[in-house]
């Protein structure tokens, strides 16, 4: 599955690398495990700090533009994504 769970602020703030261990924890999974998507270079920080992969979605209407130090996709058919072995 390429989609497991849904978790926004569930596990805290999206701005706080703390919430994504959490949520890497809540997967199961290793934080190198987990690509974390969006639209916030805020957030795209805080993930890249706990030791996710990143990358930025930028989208029409977004009102910021993504860091250059992120790699981007405009639509999430642009990604390469194998399944994590089981």
């Amino acid at each position: 599955h390429f989609f497991e769970s849904w978790f926004d602020t569930k596990v805290g703030s999206k701005l706080e690398s703390n919430s994504y261990l959490m949520l890497c924890a809540g997967l199961r999974q290793p934080p190198t495990a987990v690509l974390f998507l969006s639209d916030s270079n805020a957030e795209l920080s805080a993930a890249a700090a706990a030791g996710l992969q990143v990358c930025g979605c930028q989208r029409l209407g977004n009102p910021e533009a993504i860091a250059a130090s992120w790699p981007v996709v405009e639509q999430l058919s642009s990604l390469a994504l194998s399944p994590a072995a089981v």
